[in-house]
């Protein structure tokens, strides 16, 4: 009975707005990035940002072990590809497995009836256009997968899609999300808004994000806050920084993350490695699932064009 009520536990987490963060940057950030996203990690967070994108061909995967506080065995992999298409197109592909590790049944005496591994899994296709100058829309198309137990365990299938928006002026942006609408088994439909301010000089360049995101089924006084900061030396190394708040009547999760990466140049083609830790605060800080949380993503971008 136990594991099955740790079951439940982590599936109304997915379901109740305690979305996935899928790249090191971004989670370094506080997941804010519906804005300040850059690289192939737009894929992710703005489709619509990707047609901006200097690289004929962007490659990165994902590692991040989940919940670890509650279990060693989970963990969160995910792997981008994106493409640039005559310059004002950009078409990607991305894969997410989230496995949830052995789930164990057991009669009302404590003996084992069955184990069987839970997992889920989304694999979705995008498209990207350029409407202007400053202006991108996005969209991709996601076939889902997901154990589940009811009398038994059983994979459920679904569709689901997401929609993107962004818009540049000058050194301030701005995007405007709906992820997830349609079949809800992987994760709960979210909109979002997100802002960025960013700006360089000769030897420093710095971004600020802040997103507010909330479920279809919740009103506007239940939002979840995301802000974040990156600091980067001669276009090599990045310090990050990020905070993000729930209200209490959403979960009332609350992190400060702090992360780090490295950019490496050969001519015209680059690699890159994020780093992220995430450390929860508050009332429920000694309990948090996502206490100890880290990850880490590695990047290859090829063909520079700019």
């Amino acid at each position: 009975m136990k594991w099955i009520i740790v079951f439940v536990l982590m599936e109304v987490s997915l379901t109740t707005g305690a979305q996935l963060s899928t790249h090191s940057r971004g989670a370094g950030m506080g997941d804010a990035g519906i804005a300040a996203a850059v690289g192939n990690q737009q894929l992710a967070y703005n489709m619509g940002k990707t047609v901006f994108t200097h690289h004929f061909h962007q490659v990165s995967v994902s590692y991040l072990p989940w919940m670890r506080n509650l279990f060693q065995d989970t963990k969160f992999i995910r792997a981008d590809y994106l493409t640039t298409v005559g310059g004002s197109a950009t078409l990607g592909v991305a894969v997410n497995y989230l496995d949830l590790g052995n789930l164990t049944t057991r009669d009302d005496n404590g003996a084992s009836l069955a184990i069987y591994r839970n997992t889920s899994f989304n694999v979705g296709g995008s498209v990207g256009v350029r409407l202007s100058e400053n202006t991108g829309i996005g969209a991709t198309l996601k076939l889902i997968s997901a154990r589940s137990f009811v009398s038994g365990p059983a994979t459920r299938y679904g569709i689901s899609g997401d929609i993107h928006f962004y818009q540049s002026f000058d050194k301030i942006s701005f995007g405007a999300v709906v992820n997830n609408f349609g079949n809800d088994i992987w994760q709960t439909g979210e909109i979002g808004l997100g802002f960025a301010y960013s700006d360089r000089d000769e030897v420093k360049e710095w971004s600020i994000g802040f997103d507010l995101r909330k479920t279809f089924r919740e009103n506007l006084s239940k939002m979840r806050y995301s802000v974040g900061a990156e600091l980067g030396f001669h276009e090599s190394f990045f310090i990050r920084s990020g905070l993000q708040l729930e209200p209490v009547v959403m979960g009332n999760r609350k992190h400060i993350s702090i992360g780090a990466g490295y950019k490496g140049f050969v001519e015209d083609q680059s690699w890159a490695i994020d780093l992220h830790y995430i450390i929860p605060f508050g009332n429920k800080a000694a309990f948090a699932p996502m206490q100890h949380a880290y990850g880490i993503t590695l990047n290859l971008h090829l063909g520079n064009f700019q």
